[in-house]
């Protein structure tokens, strides 16, 4: 009969905190030297109580061991907390600095989105609990517990009254810094070009770009639009200012429609649109320039194309003795007499659809009543030609009243004129409240104005 080993020769001991318990002996321990009832009172002298790991029990009393740690019970290690989160609600980029550092770094966004004042930028999602462990002597586990992620307010932002919910203060580009914070910035700034790397932009805010626009872009902005460097081919359409530092020039491809005014050193072969006044550094070469207000470019050479503007044209020189001259026309009575005769035509079209209309009604009516009924195509028919009998009229109605408006807007005095700075070439044509002239020979320092339904030219 093998010999029982004495208790203190092999002992339980207690390890990793609690979640596990190792057999352990200074000597091996040859198979059957342990009885289980042994084997237990050593445990239980220990404190284990939970976990045990009744297969391993087992083989070390059938197989002995050679001393070294057996792991005979294993705790509940738990599940940890889950740390909480912050939930962008825009598309999150980490901008970089590209200007001053701390405070005054200016960030970068590498993709230009929208988002209004009030609107939400970030939610602090709350962590998740852990849940406990349980110690192979039945104590519990402490488990790590998830961490409360931090909302960072930076510029032009605002947290909501419960702290859980980032915000914009102002309309803008949304950007989230290298260090978790998020701005909203209302000017985005670029350092270099606007490019094909950059795309198209849609924006609520305003644009500052310190290079060129490139490429055949579309910038739709909210606010304004300056640009240190030129414009090619490239439609831009802001709600306020245009300001390109250089040139703005192309094929003939690109377009800028302005809320406010535009500033320009000199266009070549492009679209100009102002809802206000258009300034012109240098020349304007076969382009279309088109003013609410007035068209400002006392130095600038003009060679074909067309300027037109409500208030005023001043000029430096239109057209040389190689370069075509150009179309020039100053207040909204030719603008209005264009639009008085579209309206002419619209009231025509209107009333003989009253007539067509009117004739289909009665052949489908009388069809009705000879036959009894209409087919269900011609039914529906008949419908909407007699809604159309409503609408026409009031439609008329319309038009006419624009019509008297327009007409009363031409019998208004208009105090406008054309400036010439410099020459005037041959082959010009002028026109100053509708009233043209096509210049035949060559004037110095001029200035044209309408008077009772004549061109005058006077000396500047």
């Amino acid at each position: 009969m093998a010999e029982v080993l004495s208790l203190p020769q092999v002992r339980c001991r207690i390890g990793d905190g609690g979640a596990r318990a190792y057999l352990e002996s200074r000597e091996p321990v040859p198979p059957g030297a342990l009885t289980i009832a042994a084997l237990r009172e050593i445990i239980k002298e220990a404190g284990v109580v939970y976990g045990l790991q009744e297969d391993v029990l087992a083989r070390v009393i059938n197989e002995g061991f050679d001393g070294e740690p057996v792991n005979i019970a294993l705790g509940d290690a738990g599940i940890p907390g889950k740390d909480g989160r912050v939930e962008y609600k825009f598309e999150v980029d980490a901008a970089t600095p590209h200007a001053g550092s701390g405070e005054d770094a200016i960030y970068v966004p590498r993709v230009i989105t929208s988002i209004g004042a009030g609107q939400p930028l970030a939610v602090q999602i709350p962590p998740e609990p852990g849940r406990p462990g349980l110690g192979v002597t039945g104590i519990p586990v402490a488990v790590r517990q998830g961490k409360v992620a931090r909302l960072i307010p930076g510029p032009q932002t605002k947290l909501s009254d419960d702290k859980e919910t980032l915000m914009a203060a102002v309309d803008g580009c949304p950007v989230r810094r290298p260090d978790g914070s998020v701005e909203v910035q209302p000017v985005v700034t670029l350092p270099g070009n606007l490019d094909y790397t950059v795309g198209s932009v849609d924006f609520i805010g305003s644009l500052v770009v310190r290079g060129d626009i490139v490429g055949d872009a579309v910038v739709k902005v909210k606010g304004s639009v300056e640009v240190k460097g030129n414009v090619e081919d490239v439609s831009i359409e802001a709600g306020g200012d245009v300001t390109i530092h250089q040139g703005f020039s192309g094929h003939g491809k690109g377009k800028i429609h302005a809320g406010g005014n535009v500033s320009v050193l000199y266009v070549m072969n492009q679209t100009v649109v102002a809802e206000k006044d258009i300034m012109i550094g240098r020349e304007c070469i076969n382009a279309t320039i088109d003013a609410g207000g007035k068209i400002h470019a006392p130095r600038a050479l003009i060679a074909g194309g067309k300027l037109d503007a409500v208030q005023e044209v001043e000029v430096g020189s239109i057209g040389t003795m190689d370069i075509s001259s150009a179309k020039i026309r100053v207040g909204r009575h030719g603008k209005l007499l264009e639009h008085l005769a579209q309206v002419d035509k619209d009231i025509k079209q209107v009333e003989r659809q009253i007539v067509e209309v009117k004739e289909a009604v009665y052949k489908l009516v009388k069809f009705k009543l000879d036959t009894g009924n209409l087919a269900p195509d011609k039914e529906q028919l008949l419908l909407k030609l007699q809604e159309a009998q409503k609408l026409l009229p009031k439609r008329a109605e319309g038009l006419k009243a624009e019509k008297a408006g327009l007409e009363a807007e031409l019998q208004k005095k208009s105090d406008v004129r054309i400036v010439v700075r410099g020459a005037v070439h041959k082959d010009t044509m002028v026109e100053v409240n509708g009233v043209r002239k096509f210049i035949d020979s060559a004037l110095e320092g001029v200035i044209f104005v309408e008077r009772a339904g004549a061109l005058e030219a006077r000396s500047v």
